[in-house]
C-alpha cells in the first residue's frame, strides 16, 4: 500500500510542474510592457523558472523510475533527499 501511495505522489508531482510552468510562463509572457528593461526582466524570469522547473521535473522523474525499477534498494534515496531543496529552488 505505501508502494502504491509513493508512486501515485510522485507521479502525480510529475505531472504537476509542467501545467505550473505553462501558466507562469503565459502570465509573465503577458505582461510585458514594451519598455525594453522591463521586458528583458520578464524574460529572464519566464527562462529561469523553464530551467528550474525542467531541472526539477527531470530529477523527480528520476525519483520515480529508480524507486519503481529498483524497488529493493535505496537507490531512490540519492534523488529523494535533495529533492527538497530544488523545489525551494523553483
Amino acid at each position: 500500500m505505501q508502494y502504491l501511495f509513493t508512486v501515485i505522489n510522485q507521479g502525480i508531482v510529475v505531472l504537476t510542474i509542467h501545467p505550473h510552468l505553462g501558466v507562469l510562463s503565459f502570465v509573465l509572457a503577458r505582461s510585458r510592457t514594451g519598455f525594453r528593461r522591463t521586458d528583458t526582466i520578464i524574460n529572464r524570469l519566464i527562462r529561469g523558472a523553464i530551467q528550474t522547473g525542467l531541472f526539477a521535473s527531470i530529477f523527480a522523474l528520476a525519483d520515480l523510475f529508480s524507486f519503481v525499477l529498483h524497488r529493493n534498494t535505496n537507490l531512490y534515496a540519492m534523488f529523494a533527499y535533495p529533492i527538497g531543496r530544488i523545489y525551494t529552488n523553483v
